[in-house]
């Protein structure tokens, strides 16, 4: 059985699908457009679309599945049995739809969510609706402008006698956009994409999402004003007590963590490389009464910063080193950074995790493969991030071994390694939480690596 993933839009003459002023599509598409948008989904057997294109309310026209992307994992616990909100990648969900023996996919928007099948090379046809109106300003119908998308006219009908026109198009190299994607996922220093550019890439991504976090429930500042540090006790026992020591927090993002040791009587310094973030952790730190120092600086441009200053605690978080290009470098660099007997800390996501399927626990992505991967996507993994603009980003998923290895190569002894079992957030469907807060396999899934604890010293 094939199945055929079919793409449906309406834009104006100027290529706008969102306008810029927010209003719905309904407001200014043609009734004509509506009819033809109902029969499709009454014709379909599973709608796929963004979190923002879902605000229209499509369960009242269908009985059929929908899934939603999204990375608010708020709205990942509240599917329901019609509408299912999942973060998986196109590629993961669409074999899974294939697996359920789906025949017709409709792809229903927005913006990122296009971008992303159409760049996967995994739509068949586009159904394009044309109305006689021009907005100047708003969103095209993609996000990302390298690519060469082929297709072929199939059909064009005039809905109406004010010039609406409904196109319909095969696209005709899947297998080229396809091949394409795979290399752009593998771009690397030695492939042509610098350094530089994709440190600015991943800067305006943080810059732009940094005060939409200080803002959601997730990093929730209000308890942490409140007097709740925003560490794990398991963090607090393991490194043990920090009164008076000089602790510096690479990555260190809004400074919730890094206040979190302040309150416990460190002498803390926190880096980022986003201004937007450092600007957030200054606030933070005057609205909670604690003394801290924030500096602006890439990881690996500190040394010049700090000008020698040596530290006794160096905290590394959850989420920090994926986003590193040279971790023989960055393990250097927090050797030359620590005090004779100081240590290095690190709570991380184990690679394994992140290796494995949201819906099943099977390798999807190369567990050994550690050079740059370039995504796609809009929002975050907080609420409160709709409507990002900055969504392409670059990432290195690297195997644990290999991190172990730059630490114990820049001198540093590895006095514990810890694999915990307990997931941070829902990151796979198949994770219930716990009385302890964290989230584990159910149904007789064995326990999957979530993270891992790291201590090592300078001797």
């Amino acid at each position: 059985m094939n199945t055929k993933i079919t793409m449906m839009m309406v834009e104006s003459i100027d290529g706008i699908t969102s306008r810029q002023d927010g209003k719905s599509v309904k407001s200014w598409s043609s009734k004509e457009d509506s009819l033809l948008l109902q029969k499709e989904i009454r014709n379909s057997d599973v709608l796929i679309m963004g979190r923002r294109s879902f605000k229209q309310s499509f369960t009242k026209l269908t009985k059929a599945p929908i899934y939603v992307l999204t990375t608010d994992f708020n709205l990942l616990n509240n599917s329901t049995k019609q509408v299912i909100f999942t973060n998986k990648e196109p590629t993961e969900l669409i074999h899974e739809l294939k697996q359920r023996k789906f025949k017709n996919i409709l792809l229903l928007g927005g913006q990122v969510t296009n971008t992303n099948f159409l760049l996967q090379g995994l739509v068949d046809n586009v159904k394009l609706t044309i109305e006689p109106k021009m907005f100047g300003t708003g969103l095209p119908l993609m996000s990302y402008s390298k690519t060469n998308i082929k297709l072929k006219l199939t059909n064009i009908e005039q809905l109406n006698s004010q010039g609406t026109i409904h196109l319909c198009y095969k696209i005709t190299n899947n297998k080229e956009l396809k091949r394409t994607y795979a290399q752009s996922m593998r771009q690397t220093r030695s492939s042509g994409t610098k350094l530089s550019t994709i440190l600015n890439i991943n800067k305006m991504w943080w810059n732009e999402r940094a005060k939409k976090h200080y803002k959601s429930k997730y990093y929730d500042i209000k308890r942490f004003l409140s007097g709740k540090n925003r560490i794990f006790e398991f963090e607090e026992h393991e490194v043990g007590n920090v009164s008076g020591k000089k602790l510096l927090h690479l990555q260190c993002h809004i400074g919730t963590e890094t206040l979190s040791w302040a309150r416990l009587g460190a002498d803390v310094t926190g880096v980022d490389f986003s201004e937007q973030a450092l600007d957030c952790a200054t606030d933070l730190a005057k609205r909670a009464n604690l003394q801290a120092r924030f500096i602006h600086s890439n990881v690996y441009d500190v040394l010049d910063k700090l000008n020698g200053e040596k530290f006794d605690i160096i905290y590394v978080n959850y989420g920090s080193i994926r986003w590193l290009d040279d971790i023989e470098e960055w393990a250097r660099i927090i050797s030359v950074l620590l005090k004779k007997n100081g240590f290095l800390y690190m709570h991380e996501s184990h690679p394994i995790s992140m290796a494995l399927s949201s819906d099943t626990p099977i390798f999807i992505r190369d567990y050994f493969y550690n050079q740059a991967q370039q995504w796609v996507e809009q929002g975050s993994y907080t609420d409160g991030c709709e409507n990002t603009k900055h969504n392409i980003e670059f990432g290195w998923e690297r195997p644990l071994g290999e991190t172990i290895s730059a630490i114990s190569k820049a001198g540093l002894f590895i006095e514990f390694l810890h694999e915990r079992k307990g997931h941070i957030d829902k990151q796979f469907s198949y994770l219930e939480q716990a009385t302890d807060g964290f989230w584990y396999p159910t149904h007789g899934i064995p326990p999957i690596p979530a993270t891992f604890t790291l201590k090592a010293i300078k001797k």
